[in-house]
């Protein structure tokens, strides 16, 4: 029974304490109502003395106070007392309504004053530019000054319609901003001061280290400096590289060096160490002698069409190599140029050397031995399908260096069938002694046919 009792006195809490929880949540609009209520409304003789000017006034104030998607529908001024200069201060009442999702709502009776005396307010801060969590001063410099409130406001844009951040008994504040640009002004019996801005951007993290792994540096080699910054959240880590010992120079993060030796280089990162200040630190290398890493590829080719071998050669980022076919246009063209030459010739094997960085330094190609210091015609096709011709020489062991800058290449013996005549050279001694019995012979047979007749 006892059980039973607790919880209805229980329940009977919880449906009291809903209501409550209800009407503490403020909508919008009944904050927008709110605010406005609570707002200063002092305004200054040299800013604002008339009912037009309290009107503009307010249209443009009170839209810093309006929270999201609540409009201010219209504000009239019920009551107006202009001031007159260092003797008698004005005075203004107005309501304003507004809208939100339909409903609207309208604010008590608020009265507003216009300070006979005026106050000139110039807002100063300590910082232009501040990372988030950094404090800052603001200070007005107020004429005559007497220990009145001063009210500071926060705004997202210029415009003077910001929110009241604080009341207070003096001409300075101390404000830690979140992220973004921030603008501030304050208002003294009515006086508005000038709007001041401040940037505040993500929390500086400066650099702690720069770590380089162990190298040794090969020379005429162009090497990657894959350097590391700690913390990995540092805000500043473009590294810019100086060579500050030995013979070697730095494009970007990759070095290259001309003469052995220890090479000294200096990383630096402007702006990127502790308060602001540049990073910087040197690292140590030794570099020695060394022939650039070629890589040489083979390529066994079979079979050839007609005495012709049609190919393309590419060196890819791996130094692979790749061989594709060439268009039916251009190996028309390659074609047909051939054809000016009688004997087409098989390769046998062709390789590619590459450096580190894919340049081609030499595209070779073998021959049979049988061509061995024979001259070799090479027709070759570039990217665009132009056709070239070179007429080259074989070495002693058949091989031949082909053009470089060109994709494509049909190998032709040069050699042509002509017949030897060198025997005729010999016998132009012995003709007219081969002929001479012959010419006798025909001389006495012409006299005994004489005889006869």
């Amino acid at each position: 029974m006892r059980y039973l009792k607790f919880l209805c006195v229980l329940t009977a809490l919880l449906f009291a304490l809903t209501p409550l929880s209800a009407s503490a949540a403020q909508s919008p609009l009944e904050k927008t109502v709110s605010n406005i209520e609570d707002g200063d409304y002092a305004l200054n003789i040299s800013q604002i003395n008339t009912k037009d000017g309290v009107y503009e006034h307010l249209r443009k104030y009170l839209t810093g106070f309006t929270e999201s998607n609540v409009e201010l529908v219209g504000i009239t001024v019920v009551d107006f007392q202009q001031a007159e200069e260092k003797t008698h201060h004005g005075g203004f009442s107005f309501f304003a309504e507004l809208s939100y999702s339909n409903t609207r709502k309208t604010t008590g009776i608020i009265d507003g004053t216009i300070n006979s005396f005026p106050v000139i307010i110039t807002a100063v801060s300590s910082h232009s530019s501040i990372s988030e969590g950094d404090e800052f001063t603001l200070n007005a410099e107020i004429t005559d000054y007497d220990g009145g409130n001063v009210y500071w406001y926060e705004s997202s844009n210029p415009n003077k319609n910001g929110t009241l951040l604080k009341k207070t008994k003096s001409t300075n504040i101390t404000v830690s901003p979140g992220i973004g640009t921030k603008y501030y002004y304050c208002t003294y019996k009515g006086a508005i001061s000038n709007t001041v801005s401040v940037k505040v951007t993500e929390a500086f993290v400066p650099i702690s280290d720069i770590t380089l792994p162990k190298m040794t540096l090969i020379c005429n080699r162009s090497t990657h400096l894959p350097a590391e910054i700690y913390p990995d959240n540092a805000t500043k880590s473009d590294i810019v590289w100086e060579v500050t010992g030995g013979d070697a120079s730095i494009v970007s993060d990759r070095i290259t060096v001309r003469t052995a030796g220890i090479i000294t280089v200096k990383a630096k990162v402007y702006g990127g160490g502790d308060k602001g200040a540049d990073y910087e630190k040197y690292f140590e290398f030794y570099a020695e002698e060394g022939a650039p890493e070629y890589k040489e590829i083979k390529w066994s080719i079979v079979p050839s069409v007609d005495g012709i071998l049609q190919m393309t050669f590419t060196a890819n980022e791996k130094k692979d190599i790749q061989v594709t076919a060439v268009s039916g246009i251009t190996a028309d063209k390659m074609i047909k140029a051939s054809n000016t030459h009688s004997d087409m010739d098989m390769i046998t094997s062709a390789y590619i050397v590459c450096d580190d960085i894919n340049t081609v330094y030499e595209i070779s190609i073998q021959l049979d031995s049988e061509y061995a210091s024979k001259e070799i015609h090479v027709i070759s096709s570039d990217e665009n399908g132009s056709i070239s011709h070179d007429s080259l020489t074989a070495s002693e062991i058949g091989e031949i260096i082909l053009p470089k800058n060109k994709s494509t290449y049909i190998i032709t013996s040069a050699e042509t069938k002509k017949t030897d005549l060198s025997f005729v050279l010999f016998l132009l001694p012995i003709i007219p002694l081969i002929l001479l019995p012959i010419f006798f012979r025909l001389a006495s047979d012409k006299k005994e046919r004489k005889a006869k007749k």
